[in-house]
């Protein structure tokens, strides 16, 4: 087994830890202990992947935790639980997802931990023809059964319930022990008797494999079981595919070695299974595999094996043929992809990609094309595109064609944690297996105070603590003394009208005060003692053509130079000429001091370009955009395109709509959109005569509207490079001027500033973005390719710091509790940490700017 390969099962070991953890102690408070050998009464998922344990009035919720009364979660269930199972019947909305608990006659019927109205119904009412007083019960989707069904389970008969039909098929399967309880898990099928399991199928009631296992060692955390599973793998980002695709079921598969695991099912958990489980036929692992109408073509060596994807995999016969045979060619294949709604595979071998039109008979190579890259692991295309998976990194293309013209290689990204099906941090709700509390931490790890909670009661929603936690905090510390009142001595959080913590905490009883975030954690370094002072809690250099220029990646990763990519021409003191031209298209436009094409100003090769240095004095602009909105040879306008509105001058008016969208924006006298100003059909106009720089608060509650930059910060004028806040104010930087204003309304300025960025940060030149992180004392700038730390503690503030980093052209960034972004017109970059950001040395996948980020229209 190579390096990678041990690699990857240690990742997806320990992506199996986090799904299914191994260690549960026992319990010394009266509770039953599942790893005591106990024989479990039911098992049901939920519809949030959480998956439930049932033993007499109890119930163990995930793989680890202690044991708590059914009914204190599942409310208004009455009576011992015999048989559970969560609804698989997408058809059927209403009841798709829920969970339904059979106790005695009864059915319950529950979804987001609530009772539906009308139940508990009797068994027959919903479930006509099958019988009370159930063992076990499963559900089992069509695909892994021949349609969406259900199993019914009393002594050895198997009573298999047609969702769609309502009809009942009872089944004796004798060769599977009587099921006290029954489990799917990641399409697997797990009958539970005693303290051990039995895999079995779930058509035909088949038992594959050494059975019975013992469960604990699998589906619980007991001491002194386990099966492999924790071990400490590295970074799934470093792993090596062999293979990857996604069926027509939607289904995503990636092979590595003699393994595969679904990315698709991190509901309900995460497992390497071996290849030969699901695919018998195939061993020694694969070398490309792709889907193709309902089946699932693999390739190994010079052999193709076709498996038709129903009940469960099946080789179809006759398979598995040479690679000639099937498809036309001879050689070693690297990787194999079908896109979504086309009927050609794409082969890759080596250097070169091969076509083959999979509706023909016989089929044949239809198309060979020399690619800008070799050295292909695996191949997956879907609706974002291409990717091409090599080592730890992918090349991504937009098509096959996109794909087949380059004549150079994209940039290198790097495979994410998320692509491999987990994203390595902590989980907002943690507990502990033995005291049975719970409690909710932050992105580090560290318990937020105010949110641990002891067994049986009901835990804190870890997702909503912004609302209101200081005084749910104070309102814990309540009945610790007798009275009700708090212990002596005890600390109580002070908290503001709304319920949020206020910026200084300090302890009644020792005196000491310190500053605090909106979770309550304490800031480092602002902690003081009693008698001492209280920390106050509350409190562009004209060469961006250069930065931008220097920031375009026109050498690969490899040494090799990036055809196609766009180089601004500059002006010899850095700012942008006012005529660009692309040397690869030969198009050319206009462009204004931040670097943006004037609209109606680019020309295609050939023709006459406009006269940018005279574009002020050249009237009817808008008109010539206009002329150019025209799309075809007779000048008429195309379909569903935007055309500008021009005032009786030919030049922009201030509104501008756009037809068929119903949109409307404002724009300046170039006709280039105001930020802030579109608007969607069906609201009030905007006055476009008032429009200027915006800016727009993302926290408020009241809802969200955007504002002249002005109205909060008078002297700024028409834009703002940078920004961060620092004690109790808030830094925009503007060309190279640094403003200082009063974070409280009405952001009053600071005496002595504007400051020269020399002046302020002891650095010289355009400040592209800047941030803080929180209970940090350091600021980072990022200009260009590299980021420079500045310490505002320091006395004299200067550069201590100047690391590159793998990105540029950066316009702002953030960083929070859960972590640094960094934006780029539509998209942005997350890291971890500020640390992550400078020892990366690629570029991490560039995220969509949402709507839920920045309440934008799409």
């Amino acid at each position: 087994m190579d390096l990678n390969t041990r690699t990857l099962l240690l990742c997806l070991a320990f992506a199996l830890t986090r799904a299914a953890p191994l260690q549960d102690s026992a319990t010394d408070d009266g509770l039953p202990d599942r790893c005591s050998g106990i024989e479990f009464d039911a098992i049901a998922p939920d519809d949030k992947g959480n998956t439930f344990f049932f033993k007499g009035n109890y119930l163990w919720k995930g793989f680890n935790g202690p044991a708590q009364l059914s009914n204190e979660y599942f409310k208004n269930l009455i009576g011992q639980v015999d048989a559970g199972f969560r609804m698989h019947s997408t058809d059927n909305p209403d009841d798709h997802d829920h969970v339904y608990l059979f106790v005695d006659d009864k059915v319950y019927s529950y979804f987001n931990q609530t009772l539906e109205e009308g139940y508990p119904k009797g068994i027959q009412e919903d479930f006509a023809g099958v019988p009370t007083h159930l063992d076990a019960a499963v559900e089992c989707p069509k695909g892994e059964c021949m349609t969406d069904s259900v199993l019914f389970f009393k002594g050895q008969d198997v009573h298999v319930y047609d969702i769609a039909t309502k009809s009942v098929k009872t089944k004796t399967w004798a060769q599977l022990p009587a099921c006290t309880s029954v489990f799917r898990w990641l399409e697997h099928y797990y009958c539970f008797h005693g303290h051990q399991f039995t895999r079995f199928n779930p058509v035909s009631g088949e038992v594959n494999g050494s059975y019975p296992k013992d469960a604990r060692s699998y589906f619980m955390r007991c001491p002194n079981f386990g099966h492999g599973g924790d071990y400490k793998g590295r970074k799934c980002s470093d792993v090596k595919l062999d293979a990857i695709t996604t069926d027509d079921g939607g289904r995503t598969y990636f092979f590595a070695g003699p393994i595969y695991m679904r990315l698709d099912t991190r509901r309900d958990g995460l497992h390497a299974f071996p290849i030969t489980r699901t695919w018998k036929e195939v061993t020694n692992g694969v070398d490309a595999v792709f889907s193709y109408t309902d089946k699932i073509y693999m390739i190994k060596e010079n052999q193709v094996y076709i498996y038709k994807a129903g009940a469960h995999f099946t080789l179809i016969e006759g398979y598995p043929k040479t690679v000639e045979e099937e498809l036309g060619f001879q050689g070693k294949v690297d990787a194999a992809f079908v896109c979504p709604n086309e009927h050609t595979v794409r082969v890759i071998q080596g250097n070169q990609m091969r076509s083959v039109d999979l509706t023909a008979t016989p089929r044949v190579v239809t198309q060979e094309v020399p690619l800008p890259v070799s050295g292909i692991d695996a191949g997956l295309c879907g609706s974002e595109g291409i990717k091409l998976f090599k080592g730890p990194q992918y090349y991504q293309y937009d098509s096959p064609m996109i794909l087949a013209m380059g004549r150079i290689a994209v940039q290198l990204q790097k495979i994410s944690a998320e692509m491999m099906g987990y994203d390595g941090q902590y989980k907002q709700k943690q507990f502990h297996g033995s005291t049975g509390n719970s409690w909710c931490v932050d992105t580090q790890g560290r318990e937020i105070p105010g949110t641990r909670t002891g067994p049986g009661k009901d835990s804190v929603d870890c997702s909503k603590l912004d609302d209101r936690h200081c005084e749910r905090h104070r309102n814990s510390l309540e009945g610790t003394a007798p009275g009700g009142a708090p212990a002596p001595g005890s600390y109580i959080p002070q908290c503001d009208e709304n319920g949020q913590y206020q910026q200084k905490q300090c302890h009644g009883s020792t005196g000491n005060c310190w500053c605090v975030d909106h979770l309550g954690q304490e800031k480092e370094g602002t902690r003081t003692l009693p008698g001492a002072p209280a920390v106050d809690c509350s409190k562009q250099d004209g060469r961006v053509c250069h930065h931008h220029r220097d920031g375009v990646k026109t050498v690969s990763d490899d040494g090799a130079p990036v055809v196609g990519a766009y180089v601004p021409q500059c002006h010899e003191e850095g700012h942008y000429l006012p005529k660009q031209c692309h040397g690869s298209t030969g198009y050319c436009w206009c462009v204004g001091r931040d670097g943006k094409e004037i609209p109606g100003t680019k020309t295609p090769p050939g023709k006459p370009s406009v006269d940018c240095d005279k574009l002020d004095e050249l009237k009817g602009h808008c008109k010539r955009h206009r002329d150019t909105a025209s799309g075809d040879q007779d000048g008429a306008t195309q379909v569903g395109g935007y055309v500008p509105q021009c005032d009786e001058n030919d030049e922009y008016t201030p509104k501008q709509c756009h037809a068929s969208t119903g949109h409307c924006w404002c724009v300046d006298r170039r006709g280039r959109e105001r930020p802030g100003t579109k608007i969607p059909p069906g609201t009030p106009a905007i006055d476009c005569t008032k429009a200027g720089p915006v800016f727009l608060r993302l926290d408020t509650s009241q809802g969200l509207r955007s504002l002249p930059v002005t109205r909060a910060w008078v002297d700024l004028g028409d834009r703002v490079d940078a920004a961060y806040t620092h004690t109790d104010k808030i830094y925009l930087i503007k060309g190279d001027q640094v403003y200082a204003y009063q974070v409280e309304a009405p952001h009053a300025p600071v005496d002595g500033y504007p400051k020269t960025v020399k002046e302020e940060l002891g650095l010289q030149g355009h400040v592209d973005a800047a941030f803080m992180c929180p209970d940090e004392q350091i600021l980072h700038v990022i200009r260009g390719g590299r980021m420079f730390d500045v310490d505002l503690t320091a006395a004299t503030r200067e550069v201590n710091k100047q690391l590159p980093i793998p990105l540029k052209d950066i316009d702002a960034a953030f960083c929070d509790r859960d972590g640094v972004k960094l934006f780029r017109r539509s998209i942005y970059y997350k890291y971890f940490s500020a640390m992550d950001l400078v020892t990366s040395r690629v570029a991490v996948t560039p995220l969509k700017i949402t709507s839920e980020i920045l309440e934008c229209e799409d």
